[in-house]
């Protein structure tokens, strides 16, 4: 058996337990989620208030901006300064993030009135 594969059989251990001897303990029979249940309805609703979680809104861009200190300024006196972020980027680009969706809604609306691509 040169060329061939020799295969060896491996025994296996067989476990023997011995059955377990009665013992008086108590087990508890409470669910360890039972203290959620009795929760009180204040604790509820602010619970359903922290569930709501909102996306991010997409980022903005701008084509073309050959000003970019007249763009912020112009943005500025439409939303705080604190609200949104930019970045110049390639090509007259420039990429705008805000933080909430009312102030996103707030610079398109202002984009669109002002005929900005």
């Amino acid at each position: 058996m040169i060329g061939s594969a020799c295969r060896i059989a491996k025994k296996r251990k067989i476990a023997k337990t011995q059955p377990l001897k009665s013992t008086n303990f108590h087990i508890s029979q409470q669910s360890r989620f039972e203290s959620l249940a009795n929760a009180d309805e204040n604790t509820k609703e602010s619970a359903d208030v922290h569930q709501r979680v909102h996306p991010k809104p997409p980022p903005i861009f701008v084509h073309g901006v050959t000003d970019y200190p007249k763009m912020i300024q112009a943005l500025e006196t439409v939303v705080e300064a604190e609200q949104f972020k930019t970045k110049a980027m390639a090509n007259n680009v420039t990429k705008i993030n805000v933080n909430t969706t009312e102030t996103y809604r707030t610079v398109v609306r202002f984009m669109k009135d002002s005929n900005i691509i």
